[in-house]
């Protein structure tokens, strides 16, 4: 048995998912790598017996200690986000429900230490084959898990230095290339220092909240994943995020539509609790992201100690020549998405609303 093979077998076995029941020895029939994602390594296991009832998947992953501060406070931060999950909801006529995934535990811990890396593991959870998400889903996905993750206060550790801090990122450009000739982006800086002031409060939000890390199961019901970056943050940045990776790559007639229902669904689960500053910040989340993908890439451009670890230099070019062009549409739109936003959000003026 190789080496890497007898590192996963312990692993597994540490997680409980190899010990044996009803007289049927389990066995690891497959392990792969997912070919996606660019922060941690993550592979896919497949456990058999002797009869395919004991058959399971699970996602094994370690953490990237380069980008998080400590492993620890990830993996904190996670058992007190299951511990309000674990709490009663109960949902009204007609409302979707969102889960997240659980994670296995080793001892009293739900990840284990070994030879300095954080290994952690839950069940693999397949998107649905006979359904197909949509924006509205996606965005009443990470709507409703603001919405759950706001009910109370939340004891979460900061897990990335500066995550979503554009001016940390713009000075980290400059430093990397020793050029202060990037106006556009210093510019951009400003303006979003004159729109996000201290009227806008900070409330918990996913932090990275891609179409694909939504996961529509069979039952109709949205598991959210990777929920690394919870934080305490504008919840522009998520309504950002969502927009920008829902109209990633589809034609420009079909943006404002993709566009409509994802806040349509992001409304639905916020369910009111917007202050009128926070909705009229949204559409500046927009581009705060779709900018600071760009800036953290074009820092990946000139340094050797890329974020972005799996990607070549070209690779990083081509995704920051991708996210400005995005940003210009979104700019050449502007109008039509706030009218979009205001329609959408008016629907959910009670409480503190508006």
């Amino acid at each position: 048995m190789s080496e890497k093979k007898q590192v996963f077998g312990y692993i597994l076995n540490q997680f409980g998912v190899l010990a044996s029941g009803h007289k049927n020895e389990k066995k690891v029939v497959e392990i792969r790598k997912f070919p996606t994602g660019h922060i941690n390594k993550t592979y896919f296991i497949h456990i058999s017996g002797d009869d395919d009832i004991f058959a399971s998947d699970y996602v094994l992953q370690t953490l990237n200690s380069n980008v998080y501060i400590s492993s620890e406070a990830v993996m904190h931060n996670i058992e007190v986000i299951s511990e309000r999950f674990d709490e009663e909801y109960i949902p009204q006529d007609g409302d979707m429900d969102i889960d997240i995934p659980q994670f296995l535990y080793v001892n009293d811990k739900n990840y284990l230490e070994l030879a300095g890396e954080c290994w952690r593991m839950y069940r693999y959870i397949p998107e649905a084959q006979d359904l197909s998400k949509t924006p509205f889903q996606i965005g009443f996905a990470y709507g409703r898990y603001i919405q759950k993750l706001n009910t109370g206060e939340l004891e979460l550790l900061q897990t990335v230095e500066g995550y979503h801090d554009f001016e940390a990122y713009h000075n980290r450009l400059l430093a990397v290339t020793k050029d202060n000739s990037f106006e556009t982006i210093k510019a951009f800086r400003s303006k979003l220092g004159a729109i996000f002031t201290e009227d806008i409060p900070k409330r918990y939000i996913h932090g990275d909240a891609k179409a694909d890390n939504v996961i529509l199961r069979s039952d109709g019901i949205c598991t959210i994943l990777d929920l690394d970056t919870t934080m305490k943050h504008y919840v522009a940045l998520d309504y950002g995020d969502m927009v920008r990776s829902v109209t990633s790559g589809i034609p420009e007639g079909e943006m404002l539509d993709a566009i409509r229902l994802a806040t349509a669904g992001f409304a639905n689960g916020l369910d009111g609790i917007l202050t009128r500053q926070e909705i009229d910040s949204l559409f500046y989340g927009i581009l705060w992201v779709t900018w600071e993908l760009a800036v953290r890439y074009l820092t990946d451009c000139y340094t050797e100690e890329r974020y972005f670890v799996n990607m070549t230099v070209e690779q990083c070019k081509e995704r920051v020549q991708q996210l400005i062009e995005q940003s210009e549409k979104f700019s050449q739109i502007k109008e039509q998405i706030k009218l979009i936003i205001e329609a959408e959000f008016v629907k959910y003026t009670s409480g503190t609303a508006m």
